[in-house]
Parts: structure tokens; C-alpha cells; sequence
């Protein structure tokens, strides 16, 4: 189902499963070019559109928590593993 301008396509199958939350662990690399990727998902109802109205975001989206690690190596260290 992967191609070109998927984006939506990839949220919906996220909340298809119904998740309790979502957990996003990425590295600085990626988080810096493709870091608002999963924004609808992390948009707050209430930021996105008027009083009352539900706006972009799904009313069933899960809290999204999201780790971004140092690139390489780096992301191996003690202090980033727990």
C-alpha cells in the first residue's frame, strides 16, 4: 500500500488498530527531515479549530509520546537505553 503521498494512508492504518498510545522513537536525522510527519497525530483538537469543532485530528487519536535519540552510535549510550 506504500507509494507517493501516503501520509494519510499511514494514519489511518495507525488508528485502525485503535491504539491505547503511540510511541515514535526516531534520531536526530530523521526527526530534523521528517519530523512533522505524524503532526496530525499530535495536534490537540483544540489547536486545530475553532471552539467545539474537531478540526484535522482524529477524535480517536491516541497520545503520541515521541523519543528523539542521538544519531549513531551515540544513541547506544546508557544515558539514552534507559
Amino acid at each position: 500500500w506504500l507509494g507517493v503521498d501516503v501520509q494519510s494512508e499511514v494514519m489511518e492504518h495507525l488508528l485502525e488498530v485503535q491504539p491505547d498510545r503511540i510511541l515514535l522513537v526516531t534520531d536526530e536525522t530523521v526527526d530534523a527531515l521528517h519530523g512533522q510527519y505524524f503532526a496530525p497525530l499530535t495536534q490537540k483538537r483544540s489547536d486545530t479549530s475553532p471552539a467545539g469543532g474537531t478540526g484535522n485530528a482524529s477524535p480517536k487519536s491516541p497520545p503520541m509520546e515521541k523519543f528523539v535519540l542521538p544519531c549513531g552510535d551515540a544513541c547506544k549510550s546508557w544515558a539514552n537505553l534507559t
